[in-house]
């Protein structure tokens, strides 16, 4: 067993120690024993006098931590990174330093109160997310023995105005999709476009997004965050990882002509080093990326006098849906097939389990046939 170490315990002081300790083996007692009850100590002492000192700052970092690593209930998976990053995102955008600050035992239900009710004027939907993080941030505190009750307790979230968003419903008309598309390669260099016309290169870049966005029909999340690394040119081919989906799936994207061009693009343009296909050279990492740049850039587009017409205001999101919504609608494609290419699992419990079933040629019939309809209201 360990005794001590150089040079805080010395020769000298080494030999006493064992000597003491022979004494107590032939004694009969269990020296081990005793002296992993005296570390067991030292680390409770030091722990308690730490939980002492603990903000709410402190609890969320140590709660996310174990968040991290943890399975969920519903999805018997631990969250995935970009959860575990929006998570930390909220916490630092929307909880005020007063709260941030405070000890979590004097911690009182008027003090979250306050604290949900001014995110929610800022952002109804995600400061509902965020008092489900504090409550489990709360119930975690309660775990390691640092409060006796969470603050939390009895708080309706929807009454302090945190609401989740009503079901969106926005999509595009054909026409609609014609006017932005166009919009957009303008102010690119692919199919036969001025490659000067875009004012910068950022510029660019978002829009080639933005149109990759429209002809894969993916989660803005996952358009913005494409690698290089991702992308197979050779079987035209785009794979999301699981530990990277939403659904913690593997999910392969077909990619059709127009993505394929919007990729040979956006290799010219070059990169940062980052692997970032969409790289504009102001985001170096995962963790500084933001999906709601999209969100931006479009808000921005949306504005133009130049558009063709006044199109009513939509998100990224909405992309998605004019996606689903125009394959099934002019494409006549059958809606599970739809949610296929678009990576969503089936509602049908039964089905999920037991029809294994990828219709992978039949998805590369949808992501051509939506490439072709685009393709025929284009300039």
């Amino acid at each position: 067993m360990l005794i001590g170490q150089y040079p805080e315990m010395s020769l000298f002081d080494a030999q006493m120690q064992h000597g003491k300790l022979a004494e107590q083996v032939k004694g009969g007692l269990d020296v081990l024993a005793i002296q992993k009850q005296e570390k067991v100590k030292v680390e409770r002492q030091a722990k308690k006098e730490r939980l002492g000192t603990m903000t709410n700052e402190d609890l969320f970092a140590d709660w996310l931590v174990s968040y991290t690593h943890r399975p969920s209930e519903k999805t018997r998976r631990p969250p995935t990174a970009k959860t575990v990053a929006r998570t930390q995102y909220r916490w630092d955008r929307y909880v005020s330093r007063e709260f941030k600050h405070q000890i979590p035992s004097n911690t009182a239900r008027h003090d979250v109160n306050k604290m949900i009710s001014a995110a929610a004027k800022r952002s109804p939907e995600e400061s509902r997310k965020l008092f489900t993080n504090i409550n489990m941030m709360f119930e975690y505190g309660e775990e390691i023995g640092l409060i006796d009750d969470r603050p939390t307790i009895g708080i309706r979230a929807a009454r302090l105005g945190a609401t989740s968003s009503k079901p969106a419903e926005r999509f595009l008309s054909l026409k609609e999709v014609g006017v932005v598309l166009n919009y957009l390669l303008r102010h690119t260099g692919i199919k036969g476009n001025d490659p000067h016309a875009a004012p910068t290169r950022t510029s660019e870049i978002m829009c080639l997004c933005l149109i990759f966005a429209f002809y894969t029909g993916q989660r803005r999340a996952d358009v913005y965050s494409v690698r290089w690394r991702d992308i197979d040119f050779k079987n035209r081919l785009w794979v999301i990882p699981a530990e990277q989906f939403k659904s913690r799936r593997e999910h392969q994207i077909h990619l059709n002509d127009t993505a394929i061009e919007v990729l040979k693009r956006a290799m010219i343009l070059g990169e940062s080093g980052t692997g970032f296909v969409f790289d504009t050279g102001r985001y170096v990492s995962e963790e500084t990326r933001r999906p709601d740049a999209l969100n931006r850039a479009l808000g921005r587009i949306l504005k133009r006098k130049d558009l063709g017409m006044t199109i009513k205001h939509f998100s990224p999101h909405d992309v998605r849906r004019t996606f689903a919504t125009l394959a099934g609608e002019h494409l006549e494609y059958p809606q599970e097939l739809i949610k296929k290419t678009l990576g969503q699992l089936p509602e049908d419990r039964l089905v999920l389990i037991y029809q294994k079933g990828k219709q992978w040629n039949k998805q590369i019939e949808v992501w051509n046939g939506i490439g072709e309809l685009y393709d025929g209201v284009l300039e």
